[in-house]
């Protein structure tokens, strides 16, 4: 909580959402997701309209199997 409070003292409230990058052993980069510093990933997701989540859950689990 006081990390949140002071990103959001220090930059002002700009909740940006970034990819998460990492290497293999082989030097082959991999796109594992995203994150967001400031805010948890299940509220940025619920402020998506109902609609849209569905599809993003669906892809979600299908990337899981993969």
């Amino acid at each position: 909580m006081q990390d949140d409070c002071y990103l959001i003292a220090a930059d002002g409230w700009k909740a940006e959402t970034s990819r998460i990058i990492e290497k293999d052993k082989k030097g082959n980069e991999k796109d594992k997701g995203w994150t967001c510093d400031l805010l948890p990933k299940t509220l940025i997701v619920a402020a998506i309209s109902p609609r849209s989540r569905k599809p993003l859950r669906k892809l979600g689990a299908d990337l899981r199997k993969a």
